[in-house]
């Protein structure tokens, strides 16, 4: 890969976020977690060698104090989902002369600067560079480079959705699994072992993730 790609990341407003884990939180207490694994993915992808601006998009003041606070733009658009997020955030990279984007849920908790490194190696001209979830089912990232007929298809069974569209457009598809771009925050399930690893962390060397 040549160049530095632009990061896009599509934030919901926060009324909206995380209701699978409404069981388990209140609506201020999902809020208040979508705000601390944005600041922390913000500060790891901008610590990405291949990185240029970031650009967040969202709806929601209190996102956006966030990633300017930790040097991002931001795009606020209407929440009007994930697709219509990432589709505005692409338009604001060409726009402003990206060749290379990568997108990124913003609820990737244990995401590291060699994972980001990674997806941006797979991609190539004429390549999709995707990141699936743990189950190989939802997509976590993507990288795509300017003038690539592909759609935005995150969702349920986006991964497969994605791999499907790029084929179908004659791009090669290059997977790229790694346990942090793998693990989101999206069921109670996801949310134990998110707090079972904290503790752990906690436990072994005294800092939080």
């Amino acid at each position: 890969m040549t160049g530095r790609a632009t990061a896009v990341i599509p934030i919901k407003g926060l009324a909206n976020v995380k209701r699978r884990l409404a069981a388990r939180l209140r609506k201020h207490e999902r809020a208040a977690l979508v705000l601390r694994l944005l600041a922390r993915e913000l500060d790891v992808v901008a610590s990405a060698s291949g990185i240029g601006p970031i650009i967040v998009v969202t709806s929601e003041e209190r996102v956006a104090r966030v990633a300017e606070m930790h040097g991002a733009l931001v795009a606020l658009e209407r929440d009007d989902g994930v697709n219509a997020a990432v589709q505005a955030g692409l338009e604001r990279a060409y726009a402003v002369g990206a060749e290379t984007v990568l997108a990124l849920h913003g609820d990737l908790p244990f995401v590291e600067t060699a994972d980001v490194e990674a997806l941006l190696a797979a991609s190539a001209v004429g390549v999709l560079a995707i990141a699936p979830d743990r189950r190989l089912r939802g997509t976590n990232a993507i990288v795509v480079r300017r003038g690539m007929a592909l759609g935005s298809h995150f969702g349920v069974d986006s991964y497969q959705r994605f791999v499907s569209a790029a084929t179908a457009e004659g791009y090669t598809v290059r997977t790229v699994t790694t346990p942090g771009l793998g693990f989101d925050l999206d069921e109670p399930v996801d949310l134990l072992e998110y707090r079972a690893r904290l503790a752990r962390d906690v436990e072994a060397t005294g800092r939080r993730l």
